[in-house]
């Protein structure tokens, strides 16, 4: 059985990293140059859900939580939360020619609708920044 396969920080760490994926405090949000046009960055702790939002987001995943934190597992729990029009990947190359350059720094990269009811999550430190257009 999977869940005895992995110890229960991964399953968390998992969650944490991919429900923050898509709500974050930009690190030193005050230092930060103006955003590129039509980006809003989300900074309140914990971040509001707002259903029919595309949120995008940024992460730095590092060892060992990026052996257990993939694209696929991403998507996979983003779409368990409520989540719809998921696109994971780790590799900035992949990005959408819409994805602002500013933001293509990290190793894993989000954008997903949310589906669900108004709510608010809990912000990992893996997430760099989050926003919406």
């Amino acid at each position: 059985m999977l869940s005895r396969a992995f110890p229960v920080w991964v399953w968390w760490a998992l969650g944490a990293v991919t429900a923050g994926a898509l709500v974050a405090v930009v690190k030193g949000a005050a230092s930060q140059p103006a955003p590129p046009s039509g980006l809003t960055y989300i900074t309140a702790r914990p971040a509001p859900l707002v259903p029919g939002t595309t949120y995008y987001a940024r992460a730095d995943v590092g060892f060992p939580l990026s052996l257990f934190v993939t694209a696929d597992a991403v998507q996979n729990k983003l779409a368990s939360m409520g989540f719809s029009n998921i696109i994971a990947t780790t590799d900035a190359s992949a990005l959408p020619a819409s994805w602002p350059a500013s933001e293509r720094a990290g190793n894993l990269f989000v954008e997903a609708t949310y589906s669900g009811p108004a709510t608010t999550m809990a912000v990992p430190s893996q997430v760099l920044a989050a926003w919406t257009m």
